[in-house]
C-alpha cells in the first residue's frame, strides 16, 4: 500500500446558500483590476485541480501504484484548526506513513511581497525532506519557476522556513505548510487566479505524490 497523502484546505469557502465568503472581512483582499481574492475560495480552486489529475492519474495506474490522498475540510466550512487537526491524526497511524500538506495564499501588511514559501516545524524531521522535494517539482517546472520567486531560507540547512504553525506542531504525520503566492499583491493575484498556474501547481503536487508513494 502506497503512502498516504492528506491535503489541508485551509480556511473557508463561498456558502452555496448564501453566496457570501464564510471568512470574510478576513484572508480576503480587494484589487480594483479583479474584484476580490478570498484565499480560502482558491485554496478549494487549487483542492480541485490536485482532485482531478490525481484522480486522472490513478484511472491509468496499476492498482499496486495508485495515489493514496484525502483532504478536508471537504466543503466551503471554515473549520478550526483543532478540530482539522484531530482529523487528520485520526486519519494516521504509527504504521501509515503519510504527510500533511497544508495549502494556503499569502499576505503581507503592506500588500508588497511576493513569492512562494514552503515552511516546516521548528527542527530536523521529515518535514524538512518533504520540503525540499516539493520545492523541487516547483523549480522542475519552467513556468512556475520563472513566475514565482521560493522564498529560501537556508539557515538550517534546507530550502524551508521554520515555523510554530499550529498544524505543523500538533500533527502526528509530518507536515508541510505552502504559501503558493501573496493574495494581496495583484502581480502575484493575477498569476494565482490564471488556470493554468493552478493546474502547475497541481501537477507539481502529482510529481511529488509519485516520488513520495512509492519511494
Amino acid at each position: 500500500m502506497s503512502r498516504l497523502i492528506i491535503f489541508d484546505v485551509g480556511h473557508g469557502g463561498i456558502d452555496p446558500e448564501t453566496g457570501k465568503y464564510v471568512t470574510a472581512p478576513n484572508k480576503q483582499h480587494y484589487h480594483s483590476e479583479i474584484g476580490w481574492f478570498n484565499e480560502g475560495e482558491w485554496n478549494r480552486s487549487l483542492m480541485k485541480s490536485i482532485q482531478g489529475v490525481f484522480n486522472s492519474y490513478n484511472l491509468k495506474a496499476k492498482s499496486n501504484e495508485q495515489i493514496r490522498y484525502s483532504w478536508f475540510p471537504y466543503d466551503h466550512k471554515d473549520v478550526r484548526l483543532s478540530e482539522r487537526v484531530l482529523a487528520y491524526n485520526e486519519m494516521t497511524n504509527a504504521q501509515d506513513r503519510a504527510v500533511i500538506i497544508s495549502l494556503h495564499a499569502n499576505a503581507s501588511p503592506n500588500h508588497n511581497a511576493t513569492g512562494f514559501e514552503l515552511f516546516t516545524s521548528k527542527g530536523e524531521t521529515l518535514s524538512d525532506k518533504y520540503a525540499t522535494m516539493i520545492a523541487d517539482e516547483f523549480e522542475s517546472d519552467p513556468i512556475l519557476n520563472s513566475e514565482f520567486t521560493i522564498r529560501k531560507d537556508y539557515s538550517d540547512g534546507d530550502i524551508d522556513k521554520e515555523a510554530d504553525f499550529y498544524v505543523l506542531k500538533r500533527t502526528i504525520a509530518p507536515a508541510v505548510l505552502v504559501e503558493h503566492g501573496f493574495f494581496d499583491n495583484l502581480e502575484d493575484a493575477l498569476k494565482l487566479i490564471n488556470t493554468d498556474i493552478i493546474d502547475r501547481f497541481a501537477n507539481m503536487y502529482l510529481r511529488f505524490a509519485i516520488k513520495f508513494a512509492f519511494n
